[in-house]
Order: structure tokens, then sequence, then C-alpha cells
């Protein structure tokens, strides 16, 4: 029986994850907080969000969890990249669509959903509108993005590899 240190990439996944939406969560709480004070139980949707982000993220990191959990040393060494560029991938995807969440709200009223993905098939379109009505947010997401790559490349392999 392996000690549970072999599980820190997936505790880092988790930690970072989480940390990302429930950020995101709490900056969107204090921008739409008129609305939200209006249900009697708002207390429950930073639980709620909990919950889905935990289900979400345990979905996503079955995968490792498994290889990480029954290969032998030997050879897990051979997935070490993968494992590192899949949960850096998977992080930078939770950036994005947090990041993109805000303004996603202030046109279509509700967070990212199939319409975010529908409109990808016109990127003519979608590129265009995203230059003339969000170039701020598009600038500053393109920022934040670049800087949260840097950081992942830079410690993904203190962080990720098992």
């Amino acid at each position: 029986m392996k000690n549970l240190r072999y599980l820190k990439p997936i505790f880092s996944f988790f930690f970072i994850g989480l940390c990302i939406t429930t950020f995101s969560r709490i900056i969107l709480f204090f921008i739409f907080k008129e609305r939200v004070v209006e249900n009697p139980n708002y207390g429950q949707l930073f639980l709620i969000g909990l919950r889905f982000d935990l289900i979400l993220m345990s979905y996503i990191a079955f995968l490792p969890a498994v290889l990480i959990s029954l290969l032998p040393d030997s050879v897990l060494k051979y997935f070490k990249k993968f494992l590192n560029v899949y949960f850096i991938f998977f992080l930078f995807l939770f950036l994005l669509m947090e990041l993109s969440t805000l303004d996603f709200i202030n046109q279509y009223d509700t967070r990212p959903n199939r319409l975010f993905l529908d409109y990808l098939i016109y990127p003519k379109e979608v590129v265009g509108t995203l230059l003339k009505s969000y170039l701020p947010s598009l600038i500053i997401t393109t920022i934040l993005l670049n800087s949260a790559l840097f950081f992942a490349l830079k410690f993904g392999k203190k962080l990720f590899y098992p």
C-alpha cells in the first residue's frame, strides 16, 4: 500500500480548481448581489456550487486517480507528462469558462451553457462581436490566461507529477 503522497496531483488539481471556481462564484455574488439576495436561500447557492464543482472535478480526476493508484511506479513514470498536461488543460478550461461567465451573464442572463458552444461554429461572427463589444474583457482574459499558463508550465511538474 502506497502512502497518500502519491495522490498529491489529484489533491493539487482539486485545490486549484476549487480556488478558481469559488473565487469566481464570490465575485459573481458581489456583482449580482441585488439579484441573488432576492432568493431566500441564497446561502445555499455556495454549497450547491461547491457540490457541483466537486462532482465535475471528480469526473475529470477519475482517470488520473485510477492510473496513479493502480499502475506501478515503473510504468507510471511514462505517464507523468500526460498527467501534467491533462491537469493543466482542464484547469485552463475552468479558468477560461469562469473568466467568460461575467460577459455571458450580462449578454444572455445565464451562465455559459450549450448556447456558448453552439456559437463556436460561427467563428467570424463570434470574433467580430468579441472585438467590437468586449475588447477590454478580451484583453484582460488573454492576459490572465497567459499568466496562468506561464505559472502552470513553470510549477506543473512540481504540482502534478506523481
